[in-house]
């Protein structure tokens, strides 16, 4: 699992592998909300 910040947006992103598939999990502020966008 893979934690980055981007200080431009302000907010945490998370790249997390699950099987062949990967997954980008980006928190906004204090969790409010929480998006799953595909792996480019």
């Amino acid at each position: 699992t893979h934690l980055q910040y981007d200080r431009t947006s302000d907010k945490v992103v998370v790249n997390a592998r699950a099987g062949d598939k990967q997954a980008k999990i980006r928190l906004a502020g204090v969790l409010t909300g929480v998006e799953w966008l595909p792996a480019s």
